[in-house]
């Protein structure tokens, strides 16, 4: 179906929109992309698409976490409620959710890498102070294939940085 080949390709987009929340206030951290129920949010969110992350943890630990600085947006986006604490798009006091939307979209496109270690934050519980421009979000650690909208389409950054990214195999390096 054509939808929803459309909806999958923007979640590649999503990079940031990475994928599945992360601890404590997550409903499933997991760095498998959940699109079972997706829903359009209204308010503020975290726009986690290009960002670059550090991981105070190891691929190796149990529940490895990536901590992601997003910019904060409000309008619509996209998140999939089964994900979100609660089930709901209404974050509590103090937080936000990572979603995805093509708003302020990076520009340079996205780029496929061939392995190494990536942070899924789609749905992702953040905290926000209402009125900062930023927030900072705890996401899946994940390694694998995957498709970021980070790292400016230089493939060396596959590598050399944190990216958030979704899960998708590639064949590695192409910039679309």
């Amino acid at each position: 179906m054509m939808i929803g080949h459309r909806v999958t390709r923007c979640l590649a987009l999503a990079a940031g929109v990475g994928l599945l929340a992360g601890p404590p206030l997550a409903a499933a951290a997991s760095c498998a992309l959940g699109t079972g129920r997706l829903t359009i949010c209204t308010g503020a969110y975290a726009l986690c698409t290009a960002a670059s992350c550090k991981s105070p943890s190891k691929v190796t630990d149990p529940a490895p976490v990536a901590e992601c600085e997003c910019p904060v947006l409000t309008g619509q986006a996209l998140a999939n409620p089964d994900q979100l604490p609660g089930g709901s798009c209404a974050a509590p006091a103090g937080r936000v959710y990572a979603l995805f939307a093509t708003a302020e979209q990076p520009g340079k496109g996205t780029m496929s890498c061939p392995g190494g270690a990536f942070a899924q934050c789609w749905n992702a519980s953040c905290s926000w102070k209402q009125g900062d421009k930023v927030a900072h979000c705890s996401c899946p650690l994940c390694t694998g294939t995957f498709v970021t909208a980070g790292g400016g389409c230089d493939a060396s950054s596959c590598v050399r940085q944190l990216l958030v990214a979704v899960p998708f195999s590639s064949s590695g390096g192409e910039c679309r």
